[in-house]
């Protein structure tokens, strides 16, 4: 999402559309969830076509992008940063579901990533998570949450 012209495939974005089917992983949709999707959607300016695309996630529609698909055309210098997003999308309702972890090691492996490394990543998230619960009126602390993306988005 950082530069939409080299991470865009025909106008779609597939850093976003990799976080939206994060939103989807655990078969519940958090407010909050959606409320920082929305603003990493205003921040990087999603076209129409990958607005379309997150619709067609967000209703499971039989013609969607796969989950497979969309992480192999996330560019390799990105990966990172999006896993960290993907990370604070697992743990912005306050709860890291066991499908959430799924789809965490599912994009790792389409990555080619080592079970170190995911773990590494997931293990920076549970240290940097210092709120278990989140209330709607309860700002997260630690430095995995110190986004301005992320603060906006739930404020």
């Amino acid at each position: 999402m950082t530069d939409s012209t080299t991470n865009t495939d025909e106008n779609l974005d597939y850093s976003f559309l990799l976080l939206t089917h994060m939103v989807c992983a655990d078969q519940q949709i958090h407010n909050k969830e959606l409320k920082y999707l929305h603003a990493l959607e205003e921040k990087t300016r999603v076209g129409q076509r990958t607005k379309e695309e997150k619709e067609k996630i967000f209703i499971q529609d039989e013609n969607l992008i796969p989950v497979e698909v969309v992480a192999q055309r996330v560019l390799p210098k990105q990966r990172n940063w999006v896993m960290r997003q993907i990370l604070v999308m697992a743990y912005i309702d306050g709860f890291y579901s066991s499908l959430e972890h799924q789809m965490v090691e599912r994009v790792g492996q389409i990555w080619g990533w080592s079970t170190k490394k995911i773990h590494e990543f997931i293990k920076y998230a549970q240290s940097h998570n210092s709120i278990k619960t989140i209330q709607d009126n309860t700002t997260s602390r630690g430095s995995l949450w110190d986004s301005p993306d992320y603060v906006e988005a739930i404020l």
